[in-house]
Parts: structure tokens; C-alpha cells; sequence
């Protein structure tokens, strides 16, 4: 189940399907950059 999850999460990245991509994305849900800087869930919804 794991792996599904992960490859149909990297399949909507490559389909930028943006409200797949946030509606998949867990409520502690954390985006770091190169350089270390943090976006949540929210941040990324709000682009």
C-alpha cells in the first residue's frame, strides 16, 4: 500500500495536478529546500 501511495503521489507531481498533490499531502505535511527552509500544507496551498 505504501508504495502505491508514494508513486501515485510522485505521478501527480510529474502531472502538476496541484489539488491532487495537496489533497494527498498529511496534515503535518512539511516541504525543505536546499536550504533548509520549511513550508507546511497551508504555505503550499497558498503557493
Amino acid at each position: 500500500m505504501r508504495k502505491t501511495v508514494i508513486l501515485n503521489f510522485v505521478d501527480a507531481i510529474n502531472n502538476q495536478d496541484i489539488p491532487l498533490i495537496i489533497q494527498m499531502m498529511s496534515e503535518n505535511f512539511y516541504f525543505i529546500d536546499t536550504y533548509g527552509d520549511k513550508n507546511d500544507k497551508e504555505q503550499m496551498r497558498a503557493g
